[in-house]
């Protein structure tokens, strides 16, 4: 479940945020479900028009039904580069 929010200052150049709520599942004997409420920023910059260079960043705590778990700082940074064919 996510929320994402963006403009383009430029037309090689977008930003946006996102408000994330990303969740899974563990198995076994020490199964739980967490539950992540992340917040963050990206950037996407075409360095080309075929070549694009993206970076994200979100964060947030992670929740867990696990009997005594606590809540977890959780960072994610994502640099990537895509390619158009």
């Amino acid at each position: 479940l996510g929320l994402r929010m963006g403009l383009a200052p430029s037309s090689a150049l977008n930003v946006g945020l996102s408000v994330d709520a990303p969740f899974w599942f563990t198995f076994g004997p020490g199964g739980s479900v967490q539950l992540s409420l992340l917040a963050g920023a990206g950037a996407e910059y075409f360095l080309t028009s075929n070549l694009l260079a993206n970076f994200q960043l979100r964060m947030g705590p992670t929740l867990s039904n696990a009997a005594g778990a606590p809540a977890v700082f959780t960072f994610e940074g994502i640099l990537g580069v895509a390619w158009r064919l």
